[in-house]
């Protein structure tokens, strides 16, 4: 795992995983792209990254298209990269099972936990 200081990101989209996504982006290619909305399943954000933010939603990285994960900070200041294997370990501390809504058939949900000083420090030691 390592990490990278992200460039400063002009804001364009109110949700944060999109932001999140850009600032990924920006950071790694110097583009600016809009939103995709691709399947993690069919494919990844960035390059053959898949990017996470505090409190999305989670997938089990074995069906994931990307083989690596970056996990943008809460302040948009920081992307922690991460291989398959240090990502499933990240989600196996930090994340937990909710429910769907009705609309969208009630089953369980993987969420990542909102970020916390915890979170911060298990990420910065194994950097």
């Amino acid at each position: 795992m390592y990490s990278l200081i992200a460039k400063e990101t002009p804001r364009t989209y109110k949700n944060n995983g999109i932001h999140a996504q850009q600032v990924a982006c920006y950071t790694l290619t110097n583009e600016l792209k809009g939103h995709d909305n691709l399947r993690y399943d069919k494919g990844t954000d960035i390059l053959d990254y898949q990017v996470k933010s505090a409190k999305a939603s989670l997938h089990d990285p074995n069906l994931e298209k990307a083989s690596k994960f970056i996990y943008v900070s809460k302040d948009f200041k920081t992307l922690y990269i991460m291989n398959r294997a240090e990502y499933q370990d990240f989600i196996n501390n930090f994340s937990y099972k909710s429910k769907e809504s009705q609309k969208n058939g009630s089953g369980e949900k993987l969420r990542l936990l909102d970020e916390s000083k915890r979170m911060l420090q298990w990420l910065n030691e194994r950097v």
